[in-house]
């Protein structure tokens, strides 16, 4: 029986989607919060950024069977898809941000796309590393 299926009728248990949507509701709260959030100093404003949006990524890949077939190839598609979505989050939570006055900036946005960019390579690599080649 695949990873994270359901006993009785064959579909995923939605237990095993909690932890990507739980990261992304505590994204998009952390960054909707309407009182100011201190930021790290200087070029490490971006580090929590990053982290976040690399972590959402992460465990939204390691769903068992959305993001590669039962042979574990990659579904490109999907992660291609994956990968937009989560930088229109990116996107979505900076304009959202003006609408309860707080600054919305570009920096935070490119450390968005760097943490799932970040993401995506890292499983990918993993992935080879562990024998599961995506190629074979």
């Amino acid at each position: 029986m695949d990873e994270g299926r359901s006993r009785t009728s064959g579909r995923r248990s939605p237990i095993t989607y909690a932890p990507p949507v739980l990261i992304l509701v505590g994204i998009v709260v952390w960054s909707i919060a309407p009182f100011p959030i201190p930021d790290l100093p200087g070029p490490l404003g971006g580090v929590p950024h990053a982290v976040a949006y690399a972590a959402l990524m992460w465990t939204a890949l390691n769903v068992p069977r959305v993001f590669s077939d039962a042979n574990d190839r990659p579904h490109w598609s999907r992660i291609f898809v994956l990968t937009l979505l989560a930088a229109a989050v990116g996107a979505g939570v900076e304009l959202g941000q003006a609408v309860v006055h707080r600054d919305a900036e570009i920096a935070d946005f490119i450390a968005d796309v760097v943490g799932i960019t970040a993401a995506v390579l890292v499983w990918l690599a993993s992935r080879k590393r562990l024998g599961r080649s995506t190629g074979r």
